[in-house]
């Protein structure tokens, strides 16, 4: 799906409470602009903090490499294979917490296993069953902050065209593909901790986290 999709979601409220967007093009790879693949990041988490999702939503963005051999330490033996050199991950949120150095030992279905347990999903594989949540990174104890913007740079100041452009200026064309892998779960203070799970062009779920009928 085109990522127009993601903004328009933004703009319209339609979007779902679990996405993902997958890179294709514009990412921080060896050999491709790095500038590219950050300010499409950015881009999507700027649209995210400025719509109406940003108070209810964590942004997870993952990297699919090391981006270099710099482990200090053996990775645990989790099963057979065990765990490889570790990735860079972000999370963004208003529920993210502050000041705080975490040494739990997370892997690539740490967020699955969040989304599992948020809305209460059987596993996938024997993998994120045994998986940490990323849930201890967030913090639904205190109400949401507020978005903090970062001052957009001159060069992005010209606005887009086509369908988005009237709503998301300042922001360059990078916007136009997806960078790396991203996942967008919302979430709110609840004692579930969310709110529902929709699946794009398939059955929807309500708000209130009944399935459909």
């Amino acid at each position: 799906m085109n990522l127009n999709q993601y903004y328009t979601d933004l703009l319209s409220g339609s979007l779902p409470a679990v996405a993902y967007i997958v890179s294709s093009s514009a990412s921080e790879r060896s050999a491709r602009s790095l500038p590219a693949g950050q300010h499409l990041a950015r881009n999507l988490i700027t649209q995210l903090m400025l719509s109406r999702y940003w108070d209810s939503s964590a942004f997870l963005l993952s990297y699919d490499g090391s981006g270099g051999w710099f482990d200090h330490v053996a990775p645990p033996q989790v099963d057979a294979n065990g765990y490889g050199l570790r990735v860079p991950a972000l999370l963004v949120s208003p529920y993210s917490r502050q000041g705080l150095v975490d040494d739990t030992v997370l892997d690539a279905t740490s967020a699955l296993r969040f989304i599992e347990d948020n809305w209460s999903l059987p596993a996938l594989a024997q993998r994120d069953a045994r998986a940490t949540s990323i849930a201890g990174a967030l913090n639904f104890a205190d109400p949401p902050r507020a978005a903090q913007l970062l001052p957009t740079p001159a060069a992005q100041t010209e606005p887009l065209t086509g369908a988005t452009g009237a709503v998301y200026l300042t922001y360059g064309s990078s916007a136009a593909v997806i960078a790396l892998m991203l996942i967008i779960a919302a979430v709110t203070p609840w004692t579930r901790r969310g709110l529902t799970i929709l699946y794009r062009g398939r059955q929807r779920w309500d708000r209130a986290g009944n399935p459909p009928r």
